[in-house]
């Protein structure tokens, strides 16, 4: 999940909170911040697997929910 958001204190621990409430891993995370814009690049897996496309949507939502707060 790649995710371009306007920087801000605690955006990265909402993002990785959000996943992490959805029962979701986040096995690898990149970080990035230019001219106020956060760039935050997450590999979530849920039980090692990749997510399946309801999850997905399911996902999507809420971290755009995260970024919006």
């Amino acid at each position: 999940v790649e995710i371009v958001a306007a920087d801000r204190p605690g955006l990265l621990y909402a993002l990785a909170r959000c996943i992490s409430d959805a029962g979701c891993d986040i096995d690898v995370v990149l970080v990035d911040t230019k001219a106020h814009r956060a760039l935050d690049v997450f590999y979530i897996t849920s039980e090692r697997r990749k997510l399946t496309d309801d999850r997905q949507a399911q996902l999507r939502d809420r971290l755009l929910k995260a970024c919006e707060t």
